[in-house]
């Protein structure tokens, strides 16, 4: 299903603002809906770890308050559930998020499994019945800064078509793996099955920029590549076949090994009345019971030297890891500001008006 008319363009300005003042909204805002103080904390903090991470127009970051705002309003998000725990042994478990947030219900598999891997070496933990939980990559990180390798997986309402299929049956389903680094930043990679989404998308509508050919497709299979046709046109995946089978191979890791909905039961965050059916796989594995610790951290250390020190191509600046871009856009952002398109400041601050909070103002 397609976002609604009027959701979110990218337009105006972009203009940068604080990083507490922004969280200090969100947490307010969220409150204002009746999250509890735990489920303000957790769901602001990840909205604006992917406000500072990712592209202002991939729409990962605080733009998502106004859509679960309005989840909440017409039934389709329970803010302060019961998430309960279903089945549970002690390398792993089951949650049944009780159609809470997304975020609150990954946070909380994560740190069990945690917990769990810090006792038994592997920690996994499956649930069921969430929502849309934002950047997998705040998960993953969470194990990584435990000293822990992180993974998770999430899977969404479809987007993309079965190989050679006419209809979209398969969400992009995205994942994530960190590793930890001692003596650095994390490795970490973030992605969905998709080739680009639909915020990538709608920033070249407003640019006026044609898609590449390789983005969206008709029900022919033919390339989309006007992008003010391409809000109901199925996403290509990512390496053709080997991206589509990755997807539902995601699927099937997480509502599949929950018991929860696979395909097209996986309801859209823009129906806003429905519940979700998301569900997530969230693992930790502790290096100690594997190779060891120091053994992992020496080879991300010698793998990251012969990378970054490897010959380039021609025109080619520097050869990053993964998740290096999105360490030096948090960087910028915590020396500058968040950056924040102007569209989105002023959903913001309209949806801050509805509940009486402030939105914060630019900085100076």
């Amino acid at each position: 299903m397609s976002e609604p008319e009027g959701h979110a363009r990218v337009a105006g300005a972009m203009g940068r603002y604080a990083i507490e003042p922004l969280r200090a909204f969100g947490r307010a805002v969220l409150a204002a809906h009746g999250a509890t103080a735990e489920e303000a904390e957790i769901v602001a903090d990840c909205l604006v770890d992917a406000q500072l991470r990712t592209a202002p127009f991939q729409n990962q970051g605080l733009i998502r308050l106004a859509i679960y705002a309005r989840r909440i309003r017409e039934g389709g998000l329970r803010p302060n559930a019961a998430i309960t725990v279903a089945r549970e042994s002690p390398s792993a478990a089951l949650l049944d998020g009780g159609n809470a947030f997304g975020q609150v219900v990954a946070h909380r598999a994560m740190t069990l499994a945690i917990a769990k891997a810090r006792a038994t070496g592997v920690g996994a933990v499956a649930a069921r019945n969430s929502n849309h939980f934002g950047t997998a990559s705040y998960f993953t990180l969470m194990a990584a800064r435990a000293g822990l390798v992180g993974l998770a997986f999430t899977n969404a309402s479809p987007e993309m078509p079965p190989w050679g299929g006419a209809v979209a049956l398969v969400g992009t389903n995205p994942w994530s793996i960190a590793v930890p680094c001692p003596r650095g930043r994390p490795v970490v990679l973030d992605l969905s099955n998709a080739t680009s989404g639909k915020g990538v998308i709608r920033r070249f509508a407003a640019l006026g920029r044609p898609l590449p050919p390789d983005w969206a497709t008709d029900a022919q299979g033919r390339p989309v590549t006007d992008p003010g046709a391409a809000a109901d046109a199925l996403l290509v995946p990512i390496g053709g076949y080997k991206g589509y089978g990755i997807a539902l191979m995601v699927d099937l890791l997480t509502g599949g090994l929950a018991g929860g909905a696979v395909g097209s039961a996986v309801g859209s965050p823009y129906q806003f009345g429905r519940p979700q059916g998301v569900s997530h796989l969230t693992m930790a594995l502790d290096p100690g019971a594997f190779g060891g610790t120091d053994a992992l951290a020496a080879a991300v250390d010698a793998l990251a030297r012969e990378v970054r020190g490897a010959p380039r191509q021609p025109g080619v600046d520097v050869i990053c890891l993964p998740g290096d871009p999105e360490w030096e856009r948090e960087q910028i952002a915590r020396e500058r500001g968040v950056e924040l398109p102007g569209e989105t400041a002023a959903r913001l601050r309209a949806l801050g008006g509805e509940v009486g909070v402030p939105f914060p103002e630019p900085a100076p």
